[in-house]
């Protein structure tokens, strides 16, 4: 089992962060063998076993990473960097992922074949998506709209303004 903590700009000492991830790791025991825990997130191995709303975001970025993980609060977040590490996942979530973050904002070009790659996935098909796109570049718009985005977030992502985005279309496509 493994303890996280994502620490905000602030200066901590080792100790604090330690004290955090120590935390956190005993909360990923407590949830069952070959776990892992994020400080400051709740979640219990109940919550996964209930089918909860669950997300899968493709992003080589640890800024957005983090911040997709910041404003799905009470979500199963599950990260990649590569759209064939999606099959670490097909077994045990492929029910239960209801939306898709795909980041294609450090992509060359409007990255329509990574938005490509990821809904060509069997398990993945027919699942929404919204996409991380570079602030306006309209090629990246453009290409997301075309392929049929839920919805556009510009990149760097703004934490409020992605909070309230990603609320609504949480409910809209869960309902």
């Amino acid at each position: 089992s493994i303890g996280l903590v994502i620490s905000d700009p602030r200066p901590y000492t080792y100790e604090e962060l330690f004290k955090q991830a120590d935390q956190a790791l005993y909360q990923a025991k407590r949830n069952g063998k070959g776990q892992y825990a994020e400080y400051g997130v709740e979640s219990t191995l109940a919550d996964f076993q209930k089918g909860i709303f669950t997300v899968l975001l493709l992003s080589k970025s640890r800024e957005t990473r983090s911040i997709i993980n910041t404003i799905s609060e009470g979500i199963r977040l599950l990260t990649i960097a590569e759209p064939g590490e999606a099959e670490y996942f097909k077994k045990e979530f492929s029910s239960q992922i209801r939306f898709l973050y795909i980041d294609i904002s450090a992509e060359s070009g409007d990255g329509g074949e990574l938005i490509q790659q990821m809904c060509s996935i069997s398990w993945l098909k027919g699942i929404p998506f919204a996409a991380i796109c570079q602030e306006g570049n309209m090629e990246q718009y453009a290409c997301a709209i075309e392929k049929g985005a839920s919805d556009i977030l510009p990149s760097p992502v703004d934490v409020i303004f992605a909070k309230r985005r990603s609320e609504h279309l949480y409910n809209r496509e869960h309902s």
